[in-house]
């Protein structure tokens, strides 16, 4: 896993994090508060302990994904009160795979950016979601129906999960143009048999050779997740 987080302010609206049991990695998450300043500040404090309670409780009581997301979108609601600010976010969990040559995922999405996965097999990138059953709504916002289906994916060995912020495909050149999901992806397909950290790195040095010297405004969260089989795993120097 290589990470990228940089916030645009001292108080940031974009959070992530890792949801472990041992040695087994059981899922990750990345959020993104609306605004900015204190009360998303607030808020984004808040909705952290509360996804990782969720899901944690969740994974112990084997509710699927969608359950779980509704949880944590009604203790949010329940928890920050009056504040207006609102989130959109998913959530990704890993069946344990540890030696075999697939990992059984599923993905639960409120309003964010798709994720992209790189399959070394095909040499093909594309965005994890659903056409069928498309996600309606966001976390936060009370007194709205909403709907998180559960959408199953699969990683084969060494292929590459790739996590982000709508900051990163937002980014922009003097000429006010968007950095872009294409332009991410074609250098996820270009980098994507090297390693995590390789990946990311590449993905740092095209946006800064897009973005040149402009200012940017949002924060920019990156998460990296490369699959390898404990018996080809090699620890990176």
């Amino acid at each position: 896993i290589a990470v990228y987080f940089n916030p645009q302010s001292g108080v940031s609206g974009d959070l992530y994090d890792y949801y472990e049991n041992g040695d087994s990695l059981e899922g990750v998450s990345v959020f993104d508060v609306s605004g900015h300043g204190i009360p998303a500040g607030l808020v984004t404090m808040l909705s952290k302990n509360i996804i990782r309670r969720e899901f944690s409780r969740g994974i112990k009581q084997e509710l699927d994904l969608t359950k779980i997301m509704e949880n944590i979108n009604n203790a949010i609601i329940s928890g920050k009160g009056s504040i207006e600010n609102y989130l959109t976010g998913l959530v990704v969990k890993f069946e344990e795979s540890y030696q075999k040559e697939v990992c059984n995922c599923q993905i639960v999405n409120a309003g964010h950016p798709h994720p992209l996965l790189y399959s070394v097999n095909k040499n093909e990138v594309k965005e994890v979601y659903s056409k069928e059953k498309k996600s309606v709504g966001m976390i936060g916002i009370a007194g709205i129906e909403v709907d998180f289906p559960t959408y199953e994916f699969s990683m084969g060995n060494h292929d590459v999960l790739l996590l982000f912020s709508d900051g990163l495909t937002e980014y922009k050149n003097k000429n006010e143009e968007d950095y872009g999901k294409e332009r991410l992806a074609k250098v996820l397909k270009a980098e994507g048999f090297t390693s995590s950290k390789k990946i990311l790195a590449a993905i740092l040095a095209d946006i800064k050779e897009f973005v040149g010297e402009t200012l940017q405004q949002d924060d920019i969260t990156i998460l990296v997740l490369k699959r390898d089989k404990d018996a080809d795993y090699i620890p990176e120097l």
